[in-house]
């Protein structure tokens, strides 16, 4: 019994990550999710989890409040976890697997990049089409694989201006 209300959107947000490419904190994924909440009454939140990856996800829910928040931990393997994210109305997270099978599938997506050259938006951006994705990463005057210098109050407003904005 996962209590979404009909009409929600699904807001997936994947915190975890192999460890190839730098990731926003436990911290800033709760804070893009009360920034994104506060002002869209129709978005539900699924916190996902891979293998490993669970007490990251759950670290994440505990740091939020309400009841549109769902924990999933995928354990039926990389097809079962597909299927899952095929219902996602936008996928959020670092340069991460599960953000290239959302690409793939055509859903939108948030992405957030290091700068560094062997990792950045350029070489990794997702296949979805045009429109359906925007991705971040840190300044310009900032280290190029510090993620905790991207602004989330900004991130959010641009998740929702051009990913939420229109079903």
């Amino acid at each position: 019994a996962y209590h979404i209300g009909t009409g929600q959107r699904l807001i997936f947000v994947h915190p975890g990550h192999g460890g190839s490419a730098s990731n926003l904190s436990v911290k800033q994924f709760a804070t893009l999710i009360e920034r994104l909440n506060a002002h869209r009454p129709d978005l539900h939140f699924i916190v996902t989890a891979g293998p490993k990856e669970i007490n990251t996800a759950q670290a994440v829910v505990d740091e939020l409040s309400g009841n549109k928040v769902t924990l999933f931990e995928s354990e039926g393997g990389l097809v079962n976890f597909a299927k899952r994210i095929a219902f996602a109305d936008c996928f959020i997270s670092g340069s991460t697997g599960p953000l290239h099978i959302a690409g793939v599938l055509n859903r939108k997506t948030a992405a957030f990049y290091p700068r560094r050259r062997s990792a950045n938006l350029i070489r990794w951006q997702t296949p979805n089409q045009d429109g359906y994705r925007v991705a971040f990463s840190p300044p310009d005057n900032a280290e190029e694989t510090d993620l905790s210098t991207i602004d989330m109050k900004f991130a959010a407003q641009e998740i929702s201006r051009r990913l939420l904005s229109r079903r």
